[in-house]
């Protein structure tokens, strides 16, 4: 990372993080994150006041609504992409034998987010990809008179394709098909425009690229849409009381004509103070360094590796673009990687393949290292 930020990455992080290679999995909160979430699970005469509580949501939304370039008003607070998902799916209104598109060896929340609309008589497609990846005319191809919805996953968790996103949902928005999208793979490691893309439903979980505790994440859903879908569940937050918000016995209040009616009720509030401080804490670095900084030593270690004699599951066409690389591992390889990890270093390892995922806190010295400890057990 740039020398610019290095002070302030040594304070907010520490030292063990230079080795962190699995964001992909989990990302590392910042210290200051930490410190907002103590703080208000310390004040407990504000825990339960309505106004903070408030207050801490709105911070939330406008951080969220800043790292992908919207409004507040498209942003619903949600405990994890999967929720997100299947608020959007369960909004659409979808009937008996409507179809749904998925792409085969995307993330298991696509698929199991549907489970209870196929109970109700609606089909899912799974359709090939490589390694997660589809083009639109994939798409297109597998298109029938009953689609009605297309799922994917922005950057596949396992191999770092980064789809087309913005190409599907021009060709979605000529088919009159909703687009929802997992963006937990993309959110955080470089500048979005999420207004630009066409996408209708964005899911976000924020404990990996955003940096934030596990719990907090946020549904965006674009301007077109929002008036055209009814909320699947609402709450006591659902409603917009103005003025009076501690007028709870009160029923005749409207609900919210924005995003936020899809929150139903209490949220990990003091988790999302920190949230926001997070988004913070990656606007102050700006996410085109960090783009840089992760795909760079991506493309590193991919090289590196790749003339070591591993395989890439990354296609090489995604190399120095994604904060994603995974090889192919045999059992020899696998014992090699345990050995490595048995040395302070974290990545992902799975029974095929193992995955790097460095963020603004991993070093390119300590990326160096690893590559080191990595050829010296080949």
């Amino acid at each position: 990372m740039n020398n610019k930020f290095s002070n302030l990455l040594k304070l907010e992080f520490q030292q063990h993080a230079s080795k962190y290679f699995n964001t992909a999995s989990v990302g590392l909160p910042p210290e200051s994150a930490l410190k907002k979430i103590k703080k208000h699970i310390s004040n407990p005469e504000k825990v339960g006041d309505i106004l903070d509580v408030m207050n801490i949501h709105l911070e939330a939304r406008k951080s969220a609504s800043r790292i992908i370039n919207t409004t507040p008003e498209n942003i619903a607070l949600t405990p994890n992409t999967s929720w997100g998902i299947s608020i959007a799916l369960h909004s659409i209104n979808l009937k008996k034998e409507d179809e749904i598109i998925i792409p085969e060896n995307s993330f298991p929340s696509l698929y199991y987010s549907t489970i209870p609309l196929i109970d109700r008589g609606i089909n899912v497609k799974l359709i090939k990809s490589n390694e997660g990846y589809v083009s639109p005319d994939d798409i297109k191809k597998n298109i029938s008179k009953n689609t009605m919805c297309v799922i994917i996953s922005w950057v596949n968790f396992k191999s770092g394709i980064i789809n087309p996103a913005e190409e599907i949902a021009n060709l979605c928005k000529e088919k009159d098909i909703i687009l929802i999208v997992d963006g937990i793979q993309i959110v955080g490691t470089r500048v979005v425009n999420i207004e630009d893309t066409g996408i209708d439903f964005l899911a976000v979980g924020g404990q990996k690229w955003l940096l934030s505790p596990a719990g907090c994440g946020f549904l965006y859903i674009s301007n077109d849409l929002r008036s055209n879908i009814t909320p699947p569940f609402t709450g006591w937050l659902s409603v917009d009381r103005g003025e009076r918000p501690y007028d709870l016995t009160n029923y005749d209040y409207k609900f919210y004509p924005d995003a936020r009616v899809f929150e139903v009720g209490t949220l990990p509030n003091a988790l999302l103070s920190g949230f926001a401080r997070s988004i913070s804490l990656l606007e102050e670095v700006e996410l085109k360094n960090i783009h840089i900084h992760s795909s760079e030593i991506c493309k590193t270690i991919a090289e590196e590796l790749s003339s070591s004699g591993f395989n890439l599951i990354t296609p090489e066409n995604h190399i120095g673009k994604t904060s994603i690389i995974s090889f192919e591992i045999d059992e020899e390889r696998k014992h090699i990687m345990k050995t490595v990890m048995g040395k302070g270093y974290t990545f992902t390892l799975r029974e095929d393949y193992v995955r790097f995922s460095p963020h603004l806190y991993t070093s390119k010295e300590m990326a160096q290292e690893l590559i080191r400890e990595i050829r010296s057990l080949v």
